[in-house]
Order: structure tokens, then C-alpha cells, then sequence
């Protein structure tokens, strides 16, 4: 259960959330966020969304065609791909303030992907997203991923 309030003058505005949710808030405990806000920002931008789930959705069904070995599961926009014998997982997921796609990475560690064109590309080096996870494992399971 969560409850939202807004409000404000000219200066910005208040947001406050309150919500029952294991191992995030108490019962009745506010999260208040105060500040300037950007109207010019929008909370949500569909546009956005629907490309990276587009992209995600694509991606999961490209793994698991791509190797019988990966247990790949998509599920409410998050993305497990488990390497065989504990050799870790990856976790891609939509991080909607940035607009990016974020991959955490058992070989790798943490990136981010933004929209340029038509591909995600690293906002740390010159990869991609496929051409990242394709690398990553073929070498992981030693044997050709193409995606």
C-alpha cells in the first residue's frame, strides 16, 4: 500500500511517500523528499519504456535460443541470465531517471546503457549492449553467442 502527496508554491514542491513494504519502510513511516523539482522533466516517459522493454523482451528471447546451457528468465522488466555451475548471473534492468539500461555483470561488474540511435551503447566504452553480453559469454561458456 502507498500513499502520495504533492504540493508546493513557487519555489518547488514537496513529495511525500509512504508505503508498507518489507525491509524498505515501517508501517506508517514517511520517505519525504524536498527540493526544487524540473517541471521539464517528466516522471514517466513511455517512449522510453517501451524501447527498453522492447529491447529487453528481445534479448531474452534471443539467449535463450542462442544456448540450451543459460536459464534465462524476463519478468516485470528485469532480466536473469544464470551461467551454468554457479559461474554467476547477469542482471539487466530499466533505470527510468536516467533513461538507461543498467547490466550488472559477474565478469565485468556494472554498466550503463543509453539509446543512441538504434543501439544501447556503454556510457563507459565504445560497447554496446549485445556486442557486451555477446563477448562476455562466449567466453563464459566457451562457445559462440551471437545476439
Amino acid at each position: 500500500m502507498a500513499a502520495l502527496w504533492l504540493g508546493g508554491g513557487k519555489k518547488g514542491g514537496k513529495l511525500a511517500v509512504s508505503a508498507i513494504c518489507p525491509g524498505l519502510l515501517y508501517p506508517g513511516q514517511d520517505l519525504v523528499f524536498q527540493g526544487v523539482s524540473d517541471e521539464r522533466q517528466a516522471v514517466s516517459d513511455p517512449a522510453f519504456d517501451t524501447k527498453a522493454e522492447a529491447e529487453l523482451s528481445d534479448l531474452a528471447d534471443r539467449l535463450e535460443a542462442a544456448s540450451a546451457r543459460l536459464e534465462v528468465d524476463f519478468d516485470a522488466g528485469n532480466l536473469t541470465v544464470d551461467l551454468p555451475a554457479g559461474g554467476g548471473q547477469y542482471l539487466l534492468n530499466k533505470h527510468y531517471i536516467h533513461r538507461q539500461i543498467w547490466l550488472s555483470s559477474p565478469r565485468s561488474g556494472a554498466h550503463h546503457f543509453g539509446l543512441d540511435g538504434e543501439a544501447w551503447r556503454s556510457t563507459r566504452g565504445p560497447h554496446t549492449l549485445r556486442a557486451l553480453l555477446a563477448e562476455e559469454l562466449s567466453a563464459a561458456l566457451g562457445e559462440k553467442i551471437a545476439l
